[in-house]
This record gives C-alpha cells, sequence and structure tokens, in this order.
C-alpha cells in the first residue's frame, strides 16, 4: 500500500478559518457586559479589540501573519 501525501490541517484551518475566530471573538466580546466578573476588566475595551484578538488567536493556531503584520511582534 502507497503512502498517501496527506498534509495535516492547522488548527487553524480545522477551526474553519479566520470567519470561525471572528465570530468566536464577537461573540465573546458581546456577552462580557453581561458577565460580573468580566465586565470591569473589559470596560474600557474598544469595539475594533474584538477583531484585533481574532488575528491573534488565528495567527497562533497558524494562520496568516495578519497580526504580526499589523501589529508587529510583542517585545519581549
Amino acid at each position: 500500500m502507497a503512502e498517501q501525501d496527506t498534509e495535516v490541517p492547522t488548527l487553524y484551518a480545522w477551526a474553519g478559518g479566520m470567519p470561525a475566530f471572528e465570530r468566536l471573538t464577537r461573540l465573546f466580546y458581546a456577552r462580557v457586559d453581561d458577565n460580573p466578573l468580566l465586565a470591569p476588566v473589559f470596560a474600557r475595551v474598544p469595539k475594533e479589540h474584538a477583531r484585533h484578538v481574532a488575528y491573534f488567536i488565528a495567527e497562533v493556531l497558524g494562520g496568516p501573519k495578519t497580526y504580526s503584520e499589523q501589529n508587529g511582534s510583542h517585545a519581549g
């Protein structure tokens, strides 16, 4: 039996790509205000932060380098 040359998908691809991460972060941030523990922590976070976080998570899980290209990398 010949060995197949199959590529293992990244977690990014497996999860559904950028639309999945945008939805995940959008839904999370939409519910933060209703959570007494999280609401004060995120009180001053701008709405566009959800997309910023989506790009970060996507990149860490094997997606495009959009976060690094737009924001640079964290110093450290």
